[in-house]
This record gives C-alpha cells, sequence and structure tokens, in this order.
C-alpha cells in the first residue's frame, strides 16, 4: 500500500521539513514514510490526518474493496429512475413537439436500460 504522503504534502507546497515540523517528525522520517521505507507511527499518522485534514485511510492510500457491489448496482438503478423522470421534466421545459420529447425520454430510457445492463 502506497501512502498518500507526498502527494498531499505537494498539493499544500509544503516541504518534509516543514511537515515534520508540524506533525513531530524528521524530515528524514517523512521522506522515508513517502518511499514506503518506514512504519507510520499511529501518533504520526494521526497528526498527518489533522494536518492535511483527511483521514487516516487517506493518508495511507487505502481504499477498501467494495463489499455491497450487488447493492450499490441496485441503488444505482434506483438513481436511474429517478434521474429519467427528472431529465423528463427538463425536456418538458423546452419547446420541443410532444413527439420530440417522446424520442428523446426514449433515448434517455435506452441509455438506462445499457447502463443497467452493464451494471453501472
Amino acid at each position: 500500500m502506497e501512502s498518500n504522503i507526498r502527494k498531499l504534502r505537494k498539493e499544500r507546497s509544503v516541504s518534509q521539513a516543514e511537515l515534520g515540523d508540524a506533525v513531530g517528525a524528521s524530515q528524514q522520517s517523512i521522506s522515508r514514510m513517502e518511499i514506503n521505507r518506514s512504519r507510520i507511527r499511529v501518533d504520526t499518522l494521526i497528526a498527518l490526518a489533522d494536518y492535511f485534514q483527511v483521514s487516516t485511510d487517506m493518508v495511507l492510500g487505502y481504499q477498501p474493496e467494495e463489499k455491497n457491489a450487488g447493492e450499490k448496482v441496485l441503488q444505482r438503478g434506483e438513481d436511474c429512475k429517478l434521474e429519467g423522470a427528472e431529465h423528463l421534466a427538463v425536456i418538458k421545459q423546452f419547446p420541443i413537439p410532444d413527439t420530440g420529447q417522446s424520442t428523446v425520454y426514449d433515448l434517455l430510457l435506452s441509455m438506462k436500460r445499457c447502463l443497467e445492463e452493464y451494471g453501472i
């Protein structure tokens, strides 16, 4: 697992020495953490998360596996239904003949089916 310390530090234009001073670690320790040559102590990890205002998972670069992917796909399908209705409401605001509105809505439904088929 590769840490995000370097990325977070660069985004904020902070040197390794400045970051080390802020979290109570040496510049050398920050350097070793960035290249995964050193384990991050828990207190330092918490200090880094506080400093960057992110989660400890973000500092570590940890991304948990999706445990309920099936539920997410089902929820996405429900979201698509709602979005279709919202799109239809938007379409009805434009000066498109009724037959044109129907065609656009049918296109949206077709796109929704494709998304569902691919589990998106």
